[in-house]
């Protein structure tokens, strides 16, 4: 356990990589503060075990998490319009021994460390503030986390964000939104987040 510990800091480069809180720091100038009536595009990846209604055409990433010297496939669609973030990933099937050494749920009870915790410029690692409820889906249970958004995040007011994360069999489904309360309508973010259905 204490080199699945140690490996958070790889986690977090491989999280900012592959969600949107890369694309919103390489973005230089902002398309528009307001979210512009969206185009919904329906995500439905053959394999990626979910649906999911994004209000626009995501960009696809797929990439491997290495713990404890074993891979594990990671699919990311991430899409931001102007200020406001929107992604949802997979990560998994966790390969049998990790899920056995319990690694999952580890990750799972622990992932507010990969979004949540930053490098200081003193080196120090500071925790963002968040909220933690419980929550299920299908009879899968999973997390949801309100928090500010990160320093890394260049934004024109009061920022949130919402992370949900739900375990399921040997993989892991984040989905999650982020971005100024002027960028984002409350209406379609919960269209965003009531879309995404868990599929066999």
């Amino acid at each position: 356990m204490r080199s699945f510990l140690m490996c958070l800091s790889c986690l977090v480069c491989f999280v900012s990589s592959a969600s949107f809180a890369c694309a919103q720091e390489q973005r230089k100038e902002p398309d528009s503060q307001r979210m512009e009536s969206p185009s919904w595009t329906k995500v439905a990846p053959a394999t990626g075990g979910f649906i999911v209604l994004m209000p626009g055409a995501p960009k696809e990433k797929a990439a491997e998490l290495e713990i404890a010297s074993m891979k594990v496939p990671t699919t990311s669609y991430a899409l931001s319009l102007g200020e406001a973030g929107f992604f949802v990933q997979r990560w998994g099937d966790f390969p049998e021994p990790l899920v056995k050494a319990g690694h999952l749920d580890a990750l799972f009870y622990i992932i507010h460390r990969v979004f949540f915790e930053m490098k200081e410029q003193d080196g120090k690692t500071s925790s963002m503030p968040f909220t933690r409820t419980n929550i299920s889906l299908n009879g899968n249970a999973g997390h949801e986390y309100q928090a500010a958004c990160g320093p890394y995040k260049k934004v024109s007011g009061p920022c949130s964000t919402t992370i949900r994360v739900y375990k399921v069999g040997r993989s892991l489904f984040i989905i999650g939104s982020s971005g100024p309360k002027s960028a984002q309508s409350d209406k379609e973010v919960e269209k965003f987040f009531s879309s995404f259905t868990l599929i066999q």
